[in-house]
């Protein structure tokens, strides 16, 4: 098994690394131990409420290989020292030439509305992104998202418009992670 540290929910935490059929030995060891700790199992709904309120991008939600580290805002998983890796010039040159097109963001969504994936982001009636994840954040008292906005759109505080399959909403863009109020 392999342990490490992780922050990715803005929490401090541990993934844990284990071979599938050890799994559900270490779950129950997990579940039997912290239960006089106050151990309780997060569901993926969750897990995923929090991923988006700290601006954490999912692989195959938020990202794919058709969007680069600059684009999803984590850069500072990179290493530019490294020797030779897939993909390493293409993102040297991005950051050298600054040429990103798009970039992952926050929106603060008005009313009840929850967007769908893919749902267009415009400003001024210009389509300018599209959501990728969303959810109602409890921390937040309302509706968030993450989403990619074409750069020169990219202005923290741009009030924006997004069009789902439920409705038309208006928001705001924000810098991740969002900032919950304690």
């Amino acid at each position: 098994m392999n342990i490490s540290s992780t922050g990715e929910l803005s929490l401090s935490g541990f993934d844990l690394i284990v071979e599938r059929d050890r799994a559900p030995q270490l779950w129950d060891e997990l579940m039997n131990t912290g239960q006089p700790l106050g151990v309780q199992p997060m569901g993926e709904a969750a897990y995923d409420v929090l991923r988006i309120e700290a601006g954490w991008p999912a692989s195959k939600i938020d990202f794919d290989e058709e969007l680069n580290p600059h684009e999803a805002g984590m850069l500072p998983y990179i290493n530019f020292n490294k020797g030779c890796y897939i993909g390493q010039e293409v993102i040297a040159r991005l950051d050298t030439y600054d040429k990103v097109q798009k970039h992952l963001l926050g929106l603060v969504l008005e009313g009840d509305i929850v967007p769908v994936a893919k749902s267009p982001i415009s400003i001024a009636d210009q389509e300018v992104g599209y959501v990728t994840s969303a959810c109602h954040s409890i921390g937040l008292g309302q509706n968030i998202a993450l989403g990619y906005v074409r750069s020169k759109f990219a202005d923290d505080g741009r009030e924006v418009r997004v069009v789902s399959d439920k409705g038309a909403m208006m928001g705001k863009l924000v810098k991740l992670p969002f900032t919950i109020v304690q």
